[in-house]
């Protein structure tokens, strides 16, 4: 073992100020995992291929693989300051020994390759950052908009739009015994919405949508059964999902098992039962309610309990998938450069996007 000591010089461009921190550090290490972090910003963005990167990345997720000879390796997901996402192999490394949980920011330097036509990316070297080094507000995915202010226009929209008092009475049942987790809860693990307050911001949208398209379709729907059904089809999520303080989500035991479209219908019986609802008068409407929950995700082989059969049901499912896979364009071709393709989107379809000049 060597000591080691060196200064290495950060470079952070932030939106209104430019300034350099020096930073030194004694490093206990041998010469083999001594690395020096670069002058230029970290973004995984602007990595070529063939090339080197290093800077603060924090885990949103480690998942252990084997190689065909039955090695041991790693899958990091990891985010950078510019919240920009991607999967990093660690080779010979066991999740019992890496010693980093998620959330965790370290400093890292990588390999980036190709594979499949896409950027690879190895990690080679790393350590735990010092708290200097880093804001955490810069990792934190998170919707732009206000949690309150959405809570407050889903909920302004029910009393205005939904005109069956038990359906807007079930609405705020729910509303404000999870309220606290509505706020943060993100929508998903992975694929869309999958932010701080993201459960919030998808359900947000999709009412924008939802009044949009009634006034398109009116004669056809019941906008009190399609407007609940759009406020609540997620609310098994609350429960499916446990989502930290930075907006990083994984399925609770609950969720794995039941899902949160069989755990959404629960949480209406729930409801009901609290609001003294479940009678014969207001079985039918229940019912209703409860298949746009249940087939929300339109076909079995998404994840459907039972296919949509009435036109709310259809229209949900329709709203749902847009605003899903909007988000998913919108995030690709936020940072993408014009005149390019984006990489290949599991969510929709391994498509990649093309930016225009």
């Amino acid at each position: 073992m060597v000591s080691v000591y060196f200064y290495t010089l950060f470079y952070f461009e932030e939106r209104r100020f430019k300034k350099y921190i020096k930073l030194k550090k004694f490093i206990e290490t041998d010469k083999k995992s001594v690395f020096y972090l670069r002058k230029e910003i970290f973004m995984f963005k602007e990595a070529t291929i063939q090339g080197k990167i290093s800077g603060p990345v924090m885990i949103v997720s480690v998942t252990q693989k084997q190689t065909r000879t039955s090695k041991p390796y790693l899958i990091l997901k990891l985010r950078d300051d510019q919240k920009k996402e991607v999967d990093a192999k660690l080779w010979n490394m066991s999740v019992e020994e890496f010693p980093f949980d998620k959330n965790t920011v370290i400093i890292g330097e990588f390999s980036v390759g190709e594979y499949n036509g896409q950027k690879d990316f190895t990690l080679d070297m790393y350590r735990e950052a010092l708290e200097s080094e880093y804001r955490m507000e810069d990792f934190i995915n998170a919707a732009p908009y206000s949690p309150q202010k959405m809570y407050e226009y889903i909920l302004q929209i029910a009393d205005q739009t939904v005109l069956d008092d038990d359906y807007l009475a079930i609405i705020h049942n729910i509303y404000e015994k999870y309220k606290e987790q509505i706020f943060i809860w993100s929508a998903a693990k992975a694929v869309h919405h999958n932010i701080r307050s993201g459960f919030l911001y998808h359900t947000f949208r999709m009412v924008q949508s939802g009044i949009a398209l009634g006034k398109v379709y009116g004669q056809a729907l019941n906008h009190s059964l399609l407007l609940t059904g759009i406020i609540l089809h997620d609310v098994g999520k609350l429960k499916e999902l446990y989502t930290d303080p930075t907006g990083n989500a994984d399925y609770t035991p609950e969720g794995s098992l039941l899902g949160h479209l069989l755990i959404g219908c629960e949480m209406i019986d729930e409801a009901c039962n609290k609001l003294d609802l479940q009678n014969d008068e207001n079985k039918d409407k229940i019912l209703l309610l409860k298949h746009l929950l249940a087939s929300h995700h339109g076909k079995q082989e998404y994840g459907a309990i039972t296919v949509p059969q009435l036109p709310e049901a259809i229209m949900l499912n329709r709203i749902d998938m847009i605003d899903a896979e909007m988000y998913q364009c919108e995030h690709a071709l936020e940072d993408q450069s014009n005149g390019t393709f984006t990489d290949r989107i599991f969510g929709l379809n391994n498509t990649r996007l093309y930016k225009p000049l």
